[in-house]
């Protein structure tokens, strides 16, 4: 397994678990309580990468090892897959689909280089109402022991150099989220995310 750099991943769970549990407090109906879960086993971890035919992100490896898997957690209601979902649950399957479809569209266009071989992407995250997804590029240029992570919305809209980069702007992303209810809720309460702009919901890339 290729070095991490000294990824720093209890720390970073244990920041999104505050971020989680602060997002509970100012509005549960959309963001039910979420703790983190259970790392995963080598075997997991092994079984995972037989359903897939390929071995998994070094980092991506990593953050299953600290979490495995995390429903509510990617911006507001997506799912971080854990080990016994990649290659076979039922939302996996259909980002896969979603997957597909973008690649059928941009067939028709002119995706250019930064779209990578669809057989060197796979799936790490997806959400159950909407088309976002979440993918890693594992054939793709390796920085700090980790590979680009691509977030697809009908297409390629957003990328990370690794998955340490990603779950930073996940971080930051849940802050934005967190801090627009509670401006919101100030100023009318009860309007909930309806009235959130859609770019405080968006991902972002700050670290």
């Amino acid at each position: 397994m290729a070095e991490s750099k000294g990824v720093a991943w209890p720390e970073l769970i244990a920041r999104m678990e505050v971020l989680n549990a602060e997002a509970t407090k100012v509005l549960p109906q959309f963001f039910p309580a979420s703790p983190a879960s259970a790392g995963a086993s080598t075997d997991g971890l092994a079984a995972a990468e037989a359903r897939l035919g390929h071995a998994l992100d070094p980092l991506h490896a990593e953050l299953l090892l600290a979490a495995n898997g995390w429903p509510h957690t990617v911006l507001v209601d997506g799912t971080l897959f854990g080990t016994d979902e990649l290659g076979q649950a039922e939302l996996w399957n259909v980002a896969v689909e979603g997957i597909e479809i973008a690649y059928d569209e941009a067939a028709y266009g002119e995706p250019g280089d930064e779209w990578p071989p669809q057989e060197e992407i796979y799936v790490i995250a997806a959400f159950p109402f909407e088309r976002h997804i979440v993918a890693i590029w594992r054939n793709g240029p390796l920085t700090n022991g980790g590979h680009p992570v691509l977030w697809f919305d009908g297409e390629i809209t957003e990328r990370w150099d690794n998955v340490a980069q990603w779950w930073a702007g996940m971080l930051t992303s849940r802050r934005r989220v967190i801090d627009g209810l509670l401006e919101r809720r100030g100023g009318g309460a009860g309007r909930g995310l309806a009235a959130l702009p859609m770019e405080r919901t968006r991902p972002g890339s700050d670290p």
